[in-house]
């Protein structure tokens, strides 16, 4: 039986050889995996590397937990606080009183933005708002749904009009201006006119 079983297996039709990988992905791939081996395998040999890989890791998480550290611990502080600080250090000040300056120059589209940032301002300080320079204003409002209901229909209208403005058009006029003034004074009624 044994015989048989080999006899059959041993035929042209069963005589499979390695031949290795047949595509060029393949023959990539199989470079790229053989250069990581490679290299692994120096760094196995080299006590040195192995040690100078295991400092830099060992730096890079120490550097990014004391800059987290210093972030929620700062004085005024916190993320938020920090962020603030530097959507304003650019622009010199509050961002409202900014924003009132600017549109009195009739630079609207400017004054847009800072409307925008002393809106964000204003909310972070009453309800939890993250804030993040990563984070669009739609972002924003996602995240009032969850965290803040009452402000979260608000501020939706106001970032559907700033986003227009901003993102679609490129530049925001008087009455544009005016209409992204009224929506902002819905969540704070201060940021709604600019006498």
């Amino acid at each position: 039986m044994q015989d048989t079983v080999a006899a059959v297996f041993q035929q042209h039709a069963y005589g499979r050889t390695p031949t290795g990988p047949t595509s060029i992905m393949s023959r990539a791939l199989l470079r790229v995996m053989n250069w990581v081996a490679s290299f692994f395998n120096a760094i196995d040999r080299s006590p040195a590397a192995k040690h100078l890989i295991v400092y830099g890791i060992v730096a890079v998480a120490v550097l990014t937990l004391g800059h987290f550290v210093l972030l929620a611990y700062s004085p005024g502080g916190g993320y938020a606080a920090h962020f603030t600080r530097r959507m304003r250090s650019g622009r010199g000040g509050d961002p409202w009183a900014l924003a009132k300056r600017l549109a009195a120059s009739g630079a609207y589209t400017d004054a847009a933005h800072a409307l925008y940032e002393a809106l964000l301002d204003r909310v972070s300080a009453r309800v939890p708002l993250r804030l993040h320079p990563s984070k669009t204003a739609g972002d924003y409002a996602r995240d009032l749904r969850r965290t803040a209901p009452t402000v979260f229909g608000p501020f939706r209208e106001f970032a559907r009009g700033y986003e227009v403005v901003i993102y679609r058009l490129g530049s925001c006029d008087q009455p544009r201006f005016q209409s992204l003034l009224e929506l902002a004074g819905r969540i704070d009624p201060e940021l709604g006119s600019l006498g």
